[in-house]
C-alpha cells in the first residue's frame, strides 16, 4: 500500500486494488466504467498479470523484464507516474479470447497500434537460445551464486548430450 510499511497478503492486495479501482470510478449517476480502473499492482502476482503495469514498466523503466517487477520498482514513484499515463478501453466487439490491441499516443498526437498474437516464448514465437540464457540468469541470480548459476546453466544446456542427469538437483541448492 502506498505510503505504508506493511506488506499485504495477495488476497488482501487484490481487495485493496479492487476497492481502489472502483472507488475512483463510481459516480453519482450509478455508472461504473471498469475499463478505466488502472492501479499500481500491490503484489508481484498482480503485476505479472497486469497489462497496464507491463506498459507502465516500459514507460518507467524502459523494459518489462524481471527487474521491472522488483518491489521498489513496481511500487515506486516512476511506476505510479507511468500508470497514470495508461488508459484501458474495452472493445466490446472484440472476442474475449483475442489478444489486446495496444495503441500508443505520442505527445504530438501521432498514434501507433500493435497487436501481438504470438507473444515471446509461446510455441508460435519461441525464444532463441540467447534469450533463454538471459532469462535463466535473471531468475538464477535471485537465489544462486554466479558460479552456481553458470554450473547449472552448463548442466541444463548440456542435457541433450548427458548420459546421466542425477547431479542436476544438487546444482539447484545455493
Amino acid at each position: 500500500m502506498w505510503g505504508r510499511p506493511e506488506r499485504l497478503t495477495p488476497r488482501a492486495a487484490a481487495l485493496v486494488n479492487g476497492v481502489s479501482s472502483h472507488a475512483c470510478e463510481v459516480d453519482d449517476t450509478g455508472g461504473c466504467d471498469h475499463s478505466g480502473a488502472v492501479v499500481v499492482p500491490a503484489t508481484l502476482a498482480a503485476a505479472q498479470l497486469s497489462l497496464p503495469y507491463a506498459l507502465a514498466a516500459v514507460l518507467a523503466h524502459g523494459h518489462a523484464g524481471l527487474d521491472a517487477y522488483a518491489d521498489g520498482r513496481r511500487t515506486g514513484a516512476a511506476a505510479r507516474v507511468a500508470m497514470d499515463r495508461v488508459e484501458l478501453q474495452v472493445d466490446d466487439a472484440m472476442p474475449p479470447q483475442d489478444e489486446p490491441v495496444v495503441t500508443v499516443t505520442r505527445t504530438d498526437g501521432r498514434r501507433r497500434s500493435l497487436r501481438v498474437t504470438e507473444p515471446s516464448g509461446s510455441p508460435g514465437n519461441p525464444l532463441g537460445e540467447a534469450a533463454v540464457r538471459d532469462k535463466f540468469h535473471g531468475l538464477a541470480r535471485r537465489s544462486l551464486t554466479p558460479e552456481r548459476a553458470r554450473e547449472l546453466e552448463g548442466a541444463v544446456f548440456g542435457l541433450p548430450d548427458a548420459s546421466d542427469a542425477r547431479g542436476l538437483g544438487a546444482l539447484l541448492v545455493p
